[in-house]
């Protein structure tokens, strides 16, 4: 093996110790941790792992370039991850007073994105209080592409694809191919 090679699986995991040090750790489950993850857990939030969830992909892009981000907001925040899950690398996950539920057996690419939450109220005066979240629901072996961006209130059905790039912002039912910005239907399954 390479200095080069040796030195940068060094930092490499260097990076990943750093990242679960700065994380909260008061989780449920065990999932398998490929990369560096930042996991912030508010005062009372709920992050479950079901059996087999998998962080990262060691053969999948932006493996060594960026990190995971799962935050939840507040007392009332929950994420719970389906068993044999696997989110790709560079996902970010937002949960304000609501919950984001994914299923079991789910495949998401890189770069997700997805938030119960505006984040921010749209009123000047406001901007500091937060807004209130609707739950986002993910069913059981939905295929989600790269780049895929989800927002509050979407429920998409099981079985399900969304197309890379793709920006969803309304629900879906099951057995659905789903693409665009905003999203539509394509086909059903």
């Amino acid at each position: 093996m390479s200095l080069t090679r040796t030195l940068y699986r060094y930092l490499f995991g260097f990076k990943k110790k750093a990242y679960r040090a700065m994380s909260d750790h008061g989780y449920e489950g065990s999932p398998l941790i490929n990369q560096p993850t930042l996991i912030k857990i508010g005062k009372g939030g709920k992050l479950r792992f079901a059996e087999n969830v998998k962080l990262g992909f060691r053969d999948s892009p932006y493996f060594y370039s960026g990190y995971i981000q799962i935050r939840l907001e507040s007392s009332d925040s929950q994420i719970n991850f389906g068993k044999n899950t696997i989110l790709n690398n560079n996902a970010s996950l937002f949960c304000g007073n609501a919950e984001i539920r994914i299923g079991a057996n789910c495949l998401i690419g890189p770069n997700f994105y997805c938030s119960n939450s505006d984040g921010h109220m749209l009123d000047p005066d406001r901007r500091r209080e937060r807004p209130q979240a609707s739950t986002v629901i993910l069913g059981d072996n939905v295929f989600i592409g790269a780049n895929v961006i989800i927002l509050k209130g979407v429920e998409i059905g099981e079985n399900s694809v969304i197309a890379a790039g793709s920006v969803v912002t309304r629900s879906f039912p099951s057995n659905s191919i789903i693409g665009g910005n905003p999203a539509k239907l394509i086909r059903d399954i």
